[in-house]
């Protein structure tokens, strides 16, 4: 039985057929899944077991594809949501890929030129993302360009002058460039890990990003945790899943708007999930040796809200998907600005 879908947050194609998948792509998608293909490729032989074996390939047509095995595998994400793991099991179950992270991927260190590394990765490509978010569609041209936003009643700064101003602060951006370049995933969120509950070993990391900067295969391990943590701390997948209520309203230059969680229950295990990472992730030598990794991946996690606008783009007058992601990185960007001022001040 074949199965053909969209991926959210892709331009790419999956087809799943006789234990093969096929993934295609052409025009916009071509790029990243060329930088895919080649990725996976040139990991080192010890590294390959935990990413998808790659069959058959063409990079050079104008439909560009690769076929992979399929794993009867279900995402983390799945998991947590339908409840069909504990918060304990959830835990084992990411420090066993933090170890292969930490242990393993994160201790390569390819070449790479980082020259615009900081401007490029946060700042630019956030910026870049709105504005095709604006191109796309008027009503966010609309929103972006609001003075004021009300969100379930309390008053929040727009984006684009926030990132303004920390692209001024030079403070900010020296601890932004990582101390460490590495391989990276680039999509580490749990909707991209897949996972056998009776085999916890056994997990595969699907959808690499294949190229962060310069066209290489490193990049800064926060970005990664960036991405986990806009999985359990930002609550995206709440938001990919339709998990939640939106309404709002413009009305001279405001937007009032009301954006509502579903599934309390989940919240909650997402919640203390995420409170126990931190302490998870002390055992690595490059978190002990690394005092800022942890205002990296919040800042990370604010621009992968940011840059995903694009993607999500649904073409009606309302657009309820990109307007909540949008929302969540207005209340986290507002939030690690003031986490970021009052640690300026200490």
């Amino acid at each position: 039985m074949e199965k053909i879908f969209i991926e959210s947050g892709s331009y790419a194609k999956l087809q799943i057929l006789n234990g093969i998948v096929r993934k295609e792509a052409s025009k916009k998608g071509v790029g990243k899944l060329v930088d895919e293909i080649n990725w996976i490729l040139n990991l080192p032989p010890e590294l390959r077991e935990h990413f998808p074996e790659i069959i058959r390939y063409d990079i050079d047509s104008k439909i560009v594809f690769s076929e992979m095995k399929y794993y009867p595998m279900t995402t983390l994400r799945r998991l947590i949501l339908e409840r069909k793991i504990t918060v304990d099991e959830a835990l084992k179950q990411l420090e066993i890929i933090f170890d292969f992270m930490f242990y393993k991927l994160y201790k390569l260190s390819p070449e790479e030129d980082t020259t615009n590394l900081v401007e490029d990765v946060y700042f630019n490509r956030a910026k870049n993302r709105i504005g095709e978010m604006c191109g796309l569609t008027p009503l966010f041209k609309k929103v972006i360009n609001t003075k004021k936003i009300i969100l379930n009643g309390k008053e929040f700064r727009q984006v684009l002058p926030i990132l303004e101003e920390l692209e001024n602060d030079e403070e900010l951006k020296k601890i932004l460039y990582p101390p460490c370049i590495s391989y990276i995933h680039g999509d580490l969120h749990l909707g991209n890990i897949l996972v056998e509950k009776e085999n916890p070993h056994a997990f595969i990391l699907i959808d690499p990003r294949g190229r962060v900067y310069g066209g290489g295969m490193g990049g800064d391990y926060a970005y990664d945790l960036g991405k986990l943590w806009h999985s359990l701390n930002g609550f995206y997948d709440f938001i990919h899943e339709d998990k939640f209520t939106l309404n709002y309203y413009m009305d001279n230059d405001i937007i009032n708007a009301t954006l509502n969680i579903h599934e309390k229950e989940n919240l909650r295990d997402y919640r203390l999930i995420l409170e126990q990472i931190p302490a998870l992730l002390q055992k690595y030598e490059q978190i002990k040796k690394d005092p800022y990794w942890h205002e990296r991946t919040l800042f990370s996690e604010v621009i992968h809200f940011c840059s995903m606008l694009p993607f999500h783009r649904e073409g009606d007058n309302y657009e309820k998907k990109p307007l909540a992601i949008y929302l969540r990185s207005v209340i986290l960007l507002n939030e690690f600005l003031e986490v970021w001022n009052n640690a300026a001040k200490k």
